[in-house]
Order: structure tokens, then sequence, then C-alpha cells
């Protein structure tokens, strides 16, 4: 389970024995809890999915994976699976408070010249973050080298970048690629780092329409945008494991696995309530979420939404004014004391 999650989220977990531990045993009586109709309800339970929505979405994974292993007919309801999100939650806070990262090495095929080149192009953009930059085929990887380096490049996708050890960037690295990049060293280091995230070409506003229509029309748009393929293929089978409804008729569709390096935000408000899942949830905000293949500090982008799911105007506010400057602004305007709290 670990390594399919890693797969799909980028983050890894299968170094963690406490957390192994805890899993196993709380699933041996939560299958029984299950076999005997027993489940947990608590209504106290449902904030965990906007407070810390990131443990959520992993337990949400999680739990379709038990399911599929263990054959259970039974839905596992939200409430037991908020208890596995808290597991999950407080294992992410211990990996994003790991050291600095420094070191990196850039995985290659590239000619010496050009090798050259994209040192210097890295090395003009990062040369305050990178302490030591390296060079090395993908047949020339060590183990030791993987215990020396914090972060991993590479210019090919190739078995480094399909297993999750490396961030693919382009031979000439582009802006989004130096956006990537900043991303993996620093996090979300400022408030702006997190609001260009947000883009105008991504987002629309409508009076009224169908979840497919609108899951559709923001991958295509992200598709188009970022020159990717498969997008909506892999949000489609996220949306089967679970409801990727948050909080406040707000929902964040994403794919069930990252399709690029790139980390972004397509957004869609829609004035009349969108009927979202089976449980009759609606919502008027879409904000999809693409968190860039083998970036795992772009996973902080979830912590900021929970400050989104706890506002109760937000919805109205920005159905008052449904233009994206509006909406950036009252985002800006939510995160702006998480900011300032942290500093």
């Amino acid at each position: 389970t670990f390594i399919k999650i890693k797969h799909s989220y980028g983050i890894d977990f299968t170094n963690n024995i406490s957390l192994r531990i805890a899993l196993a045993l709380h699933c041996i009586p939560l299958i029984i809890r299950i076999k005997y109709n027993m489940q947990i309800h608590n209504e106290s339970l449902a904030d965990v999915r906007r407070k810390f929505p990131l443990g959520f979405e992993i337990a949400q994974y999680f739990t379709f994976l038990l399911r599929e292993k263990y054959a259970i007919d039974e839905k596992i309801n939200e409430d037991e699976i908020a208890l596995i999100a808290a597991h999950f939650y407080g294992s992410v806070l211990e990996l994003q408070q790991k050291t600095r990262r420094t070191k990196v090495l850039v995985i290659s095929a590239l000619k010496m010249s050009m090798t050259v080149l994209l040192r210097s192009v890295l090395m003009q953009w990062f040369s305050q973050e990178i302490s030591e930059l390296d060079f090395s085929h993908a047949n020339d990887v060590s183990e030791e080298m993987l215990d020396k380096y914090d972060v991993f490049l590479t210019t090919e996708k190739n078995e480094v970048y399909d297993n999750g050890l490396a961030m693919y960037i382009n031979s000439f690295p582009n802006d989004n690629d130096r956006k990537n990049i900043k991303l993996l060293l620093d996090g979300f280091s400022n408030l702006d780092d997190v609001i260009q995230i947000f883009q105008k070409d991504l987002f629309f506003a409508k009076e009224q329409g169908t979840k497919d229509d609108i899951l559709e029309n923001l991958s295509k748009k992200a598709e188009s945008v970022y020159h990717i393929s498969n997008l909506y293929d892999a949000v489609l089978k996220r949306e089967q494991i679970g409801s990727t409804f948050f909080s406040r008729g707000i929902a964040i569709p994403h794919p069930i696995q990252a399709v690029s390096s790139d980390t972004f935000v397509a957004a869609c408000i829609v004035k009349n309530p969108v009927v979202w899942d089976d449980e009759g949830h609606t919502v008027h905000i879409v904000m999809m979420i693409h968190i860039g293949k083998n970036n795992p500090r772009s996973f902080q982008l979830w912590d900021y939404f929970s400050r989104i799911f706890e506002d109760e105007t937000i919805v109205k506010d920005v159905l008052d004014s449904p233009t994206f400057e509006n909406f950036t602004l009252r985002i800006r305007n939510l995160l702006n004391m998480r900011f300032a709290q942290s500093k």
C-alpha cells in the first residue's frame, strides 16, 4: 500500500515503521467492525476532511486499496476514514519538518556541452539554494548517491522518473521548470508562491453545468496550457475511488496520479449548485489540483486549502463577483494570516 501511495502521491512512507505498526493495529479491529456492521459514527470527525485534507485524501485511497485487497464489499464510512487520516497527517508533518534540501543530482544522458549549459542555468536561478550540483548517467546512480543527495532531477522520463526518484525537467529549462524546481527546493516560501499556482488561463465562471462537463473543461484547459496528456482520464479514475467534495460548497478533483512535473490549480465557479456525489453534496467552487510528479514539497498546497475550507463566506463572496481577480484576492486574504503566523 505504501508503494502504491508513493507512486500516486509522491510521498514515501515505506520506511516509517511507526506508521506501519499504527495502521496494522488500527486495521485489524476496523475489518472486524466492517464485517459485523459496527463502523464508528462520530459527528466530531466530520471536520477532519476540511482541516486535514491531504491526510483524508491519502486515507481515502488507503481504504480503497484495503477493500480491494481483502474483497470488502461494504463501503467504509467517512468517520472511519477520518481516523485513518490522523495517522497519515501526522506522518506528513514529520516529512515536511525535515531539514532544508541543498545537494542536487541531475540524472541525464546529455552531452557534456549541454550539461555545462544546464548547470549554468540552474546555478543562475538557484545559486543561493543549491550548495552542490552534480550530474550522473542513470546507469551510474548508486546507493551511496541516494544517501548523499537531497534532490534529484532528470532530463529523461526513464526509470528514475517512473519510480518516483527524480523530478523531470526539460533539457532547455523553461519558466515552468524554474517554478517546479523552486517548489522542490523551498516549498511555498511566501504567499505569492501559493497565489501563482492559480492562473487566469485555467479559470472560468458559468451559470450552470454538470460535474462531467466541468471536469472535462478544466482538464482540457490544463492539458492545453501545460502541453500534457491523460489528465482527464486520471481525474476520472480518482473520482471512481470516492468523493472529492471537501467542505462548504467546494470540490477538489485531482488525478489518481500526476501526469507531469507541473503543480497548478484549475478553477471553475458555478452560480447554480452542482450535485457532486452520491451523498448529494452540492458545490459552487471546483478547484482541480495537480501536484507535480516527484515533487513532495508541493503537497503543502493541501495545508493551505484547509484554511480555505474553514472559511464560511468564501463561496458567497466569490459568487457575488465570480472573477479571477476577486477569487485570488479572497484566497490571498484567507492565507495572509497563515503565512503571518508562520514567521
